[in-house]
């Protein structure tokens, strides 16, 4: 583990490099397919971008933010994972900002695949639509991208108190 840690990469460490890479990830998947509604003949699928945007879903509650908030953490995520390469002194402070980040941008994007947008009961039958069912890639790549920046937290920390003790 420490080899992998030390490890340098042209300015940056390997764990440095795959927390900047999970914030990219975490900053696209705003832009891919987080469901896709699949209704008898219609099939619709919507971005993360499309719930704040698209005007079907105006009247929705607060989990249409998710998807933007998750992308905002994984943004955060990235800005704090370069900044030790500006000031080598910051990976302690910014480890733990990176887990703040990547654990809020995880339970944004969880959030987000609990939701129930639509349900309603025609007598004997209850109908719902929710996320879970149609969930796109954009969900999975957001999760996976904020992990990532939480995981490389976690790794920042360990070995902060490896070397310390």
């Amino acid at each position: 583990m420490d080899e992998i840690a030390n490890k340098k990469v042209g300015p940056v460490s390997v764990i440095q490099l795959i927390a900047i890479i999970g914030g990219i990830i975490g900053v696209v998947a705003l832009f891919l397919t987080w469901y896709t509604l699949d209704v008898v003949l219609i099939s619709e699928s919507y971005t993360g971008l499309d719930f704040i945007t698209n005007e079907d879903w105006s009247n929705a509650d607060f989990h249409k933010y998710m998807p933007v908030l998750a992308m905002v953490m994984a943004l955060l995520g990235l800005i704090v994972s370069i900044m030790p390469m500006v000031k080598p002194g910051l990976i302690k402070s910014s480890a733990a900002l990176l887990i703040i980040f990547g654990i809020l941008g995880v339970v944004f994007s969880v959030l987000f695949y609990t939701w129930t947008i639509e349900s309603f009961t025609i007598p004997g039958i209850t109908i719902a639509f929710s996320v879970s069912d149609g969930a796109g890639i954009g969900i999975w790549l957001s999760i996976v991208g904020n992990a990532l920046v939480l995981l490389c937290g976690l790794v920042d920390v360990f070995m902060s108190k490896k070397v310390t003790a």
